[in-house]
């Protein structure tokens, strides 16, 4: 901790607003850069001051208002306004830096305010030979030009001018920062850059973090915008030995998000999943005991999620899924809403799978993914959401949560969790029943909060439904088996009909991903994320309400988890299968003894993974029927979509790009939950059998 005194609110900001007091600090090129600005002079001179231009510097009223060496900078805060693509706003065209690189971003317009008339000419003159349409406003202080862009109307927005006088250096932004607010769609992202006022607050501050929360978070709260669409990033940059207005060798980069207000699009204020994980053989971790692995964060804080509200009431509304393939009505999308990389755990040893990126890394990613990442899922989650209310379904979706945030228990700690996207594992329909899983991960206990309230809403309204939650498992290490993970493949093939995995049978665990329904049967894979305990009281559970509970064994799947790209039910009697991972010789005859058929999907059209997915190429078969003869695919997997149409029987073959999502683990199905489709409860399987019983004894 430095000495200096910490002030809050507007009494920190009044002490670092005195200048004179900062000033003897820094060198004279510093005193005349920033501390001979005019005292209350008025705005409207800046519209007639001629400009002095250079291929370095750009100076009017003989204040430094830009210079060549902020080009990086610049670029990072382009990189942040055009994040949602769209119509992008830029206050203060200067040397076109910022605006050159905000073109290089695929965007539909850059609306660029400009007050100075001689810089507004070569404004107009670059938005003649620019790649994306700029339309210029100006030469007028940006007070009056904003007037002519219409409320929630923008995605990005980068403000960077010059203080006009002394009285505002310091908070000239938060001013355009109240009124922006007003034109940025929800979800929509901003930046702004005011180095004139940073290079001399930061002298007086250990971190960007603590100028931040003193100087600069006071204001942005005043105008209107909430703790958790702020963040703030540092950025190298290499100011110039000479330069005026900055010395230091960071800047501070803000990030603001803007809420998103509808509950069923885009959450833009603030996943292991998808059938197979790619298991490969975890050399680099061979050798060390679990305590050397594990990396757990050293203190639990409170898991901020947003207030709670009750949904509107739906008018008949009902929880109702027996099948996989009957009429969809309703159904929840997840959101990658302040996603993070999956800590190491008992449960889950992630992998690079980019070997060149392996090797710059050197190893797992730690706290959150980037927000282009993030953004990039997001657009495509949209887009399916958009996709099902145009078939007639409608959407829901979860509430935004910081996942960064710690958890920690008596039995174990994990340093931040994962993300809502892939919401088929975390919570399921049978029939009129909701059942909340036990799921593995550590970094996932609290995932079904993000989905409670859509829960608390449906049992409000529907008096026949049936809310049940499965014993929340402990955690503790010896819930798992840790020498799994240093199996060779030899042992594992060894193992593999044994169906021993990095869980044991001690407490019943089980993702809602690894079920999959056929009316009055459903069937469950024991898997790294399901053991025999978890069907055991997946049975016991649903024998009351005349549902049967079958196990489903995939021997040659090394590493499993979840069922829907190892087997994915397509209509009765169908059922598309994997090439690579048949099910097992007895589960099958089973199945064909009440006459259902196998259809083998080919090798995916594109078997790259994102980087860090922890799920396997057969993402490709991870698609969403959504009504009899009707389906969603990844728009890429041609060749899948051909099979569907022509073996299948499907006359509706929607094809969405959804590869940006494979980055959570999963892809169509997994991010989706369906609460209610219009099916019954079918008996397709009138020849039965009932041993699983007698698996779950002989496993635990």
């Amino acid at each position: 901790m430095s000495k200096r005194l910490v002030v809050s609110g507007w009494s920190a900001l009044r002490r670092c607003w005195h200048v004179k007091t900062l000033l003897p600090r820094f060198s004279t090129n510093m005193r005349k850069g920033y501390g001979e600005l005019p005292s209350e002079a008025e705005h409207s001179r800046w519209v007639k001051q001629r400009e002095q231009l250079s291929e370095d510097r750009l100076d009017i009223e003989g204040h430094p208002v830009m210079q060549r060496w902020e080009t990086p900078y610049m670029g990072k805060l382009a990189e942040v306004a055009t994040r949602n693509g769209g119509r992008v706003v830029e206050v203060g065209f200067g040397m076109a830096i910022s605006a050159t690189a905000v073109q290089s971003y695929p965007i539909e317009e850059h609306i660029i305010l400009e007050a100075n008339s001689d810089v507004f000419k070569r404004l107009e003159e670059f938005a003649k030979a620019a790649t994306s349409k700029v339309t210029p406003l100006g030469p007028d202080l940006w007070q009056n030009s904003i007037k002519h862009i219409a409320d929630r109307s923008v995605d990005g927005i980068l403000y960077d001018t010059y203080p006009l006088n002394k009285e505002e250096q310091h908070t000239h932004q938060f001013d355009f920062l109240r009124e922006a607010r007003r034109i940025l769609k929800p979800g929509g992202i901003m930046t702004y850059c005011n180095l004139t006022s940073l290079g001399v607050l930061r002298h007086e501050y250990n971190s960007w973090e603590e100028l931040f929360e003193a100087t600069q978070k006071p204001h942005l709260l005043a105008a209107g915008y909430h703790e958790d669409e702020l963040l703030v990033e540092a950025f190298p940059v290499e100011p110039t030995a000479d330069c005026e207005y900055y010395s230091h060798n960071t800047a501070m980069v803000p990030i603001i998000r803007k809420r998103s207000s509808s509950p069923s699009g885009a959450c833009g204020a603030i996943g292991g999943h998808g059938g197979h994980r790619a298991f490969s053989s975890s050399a680099g971790l061979r050798g060390l005991s679990w305590q050397g692995r594990r990396s757990f964060g050293s203190e639990a804080r409170e898991v901020h999620v947003a207030q709670h509200k009750v949904g509107p009431q739906g008018h008949g509304r009902k929880l109702n899924a027996w099948t996989q393939w009957g009429e969809l009505k309703e159904c929840v999308v997840g959101v990658a809403d302040n996603a993070c990389f999956p800590p190491v755990q008992p449960a889950m040893i992630p992998e690079i799978n980019d070997p060149v990126l392996r090797n710059v890394l050197g190893e797992w990613p730690r706290g959150r993914k980037s927000q282009r990442c993030i953004d990039a899922a997001n657009q495509e989650l949209d887009n399916l959401v958009n996709v099902l209310e145009g078939e007639g379904v409608k959407t829901l979706r979860p509430e935004v949560m910081d996942w960064s945030q710690p958890l920690r228990t008596p039995l174990f700690a994990v340093e931040n969790q994962y993300v809502a996207c892939c919401v088929r594992d975390t919570v399921i329909t049978v029939g009129k029943t909701a059942i909340e899983a036990a799921m593995s991960r550590r970094d996932r206990y609290f995932e079904i909060l993000a989905v409670r309230q859509i829960l608390r809403d449906l049992w409000r309204e529907d008096p026949e439904m049936l809310w049940k939650a499965a014993p929340k498992p402990s955690m503790a290490d010896d819930m798992y088996d840790l020498s799994w993970w240093d199996w060779t493949d030899e042992e594992r093939y060894e193992h593999m009909h044994k169906y021993r995995y990095c869980i044991n049978n001690e407490e019943p665990i089980f993702d809602a991903a690894d079920i999959t329904r056929c009316g009055k049967d459903i069937f469950v894979q024991p898997s790294m994320t399901c053991n025999y305990a978890g069907i055991e009281w997946l049975r016991r559970e649903l024998a009351p309400q005349g549902i049967r509970v079958h196990s489903a064994h995939f021997p040659y799947d090394l590493a499993p988890s979840h069922i829907d790209c190892t087997f994915v039910i397509l209509g009765p009697h169908l059922v598309l299968t994997n090439p690579e991972r048949p099910i097992a010789d007895r589960d099958a005859e089973f199945w064909k003894e009440n006459g259902w058929q196998f259809v083998d999907c080919g090798q995916p059209d594109n078997p790259e993974r994102p980087a860090f997915s922890q799920s396997s190429k057969w993402l490709s078969m991870n698609i969403f029927v959504i009504g009899p003869g009707k389906v969603i695919v990844e728009e890429q997997e041609k060749g899948l979509q051909n099979l569907l149409k022509h073996q299948c029987g499907f006359t509706t073959v929607i094809p969405i790009p959804f590869r940006n999502v494979f980055e959570y683990g999963g892809s169509l199905h997994c991010s989706t939950w369906d609460t209610r489709r219009e099916d019954d409860m079918v008996d397709l399987f009138p020849k039965q059998r009932n041993d699983d019983p007698a698996l779950f004894k002989q496993h635990a």
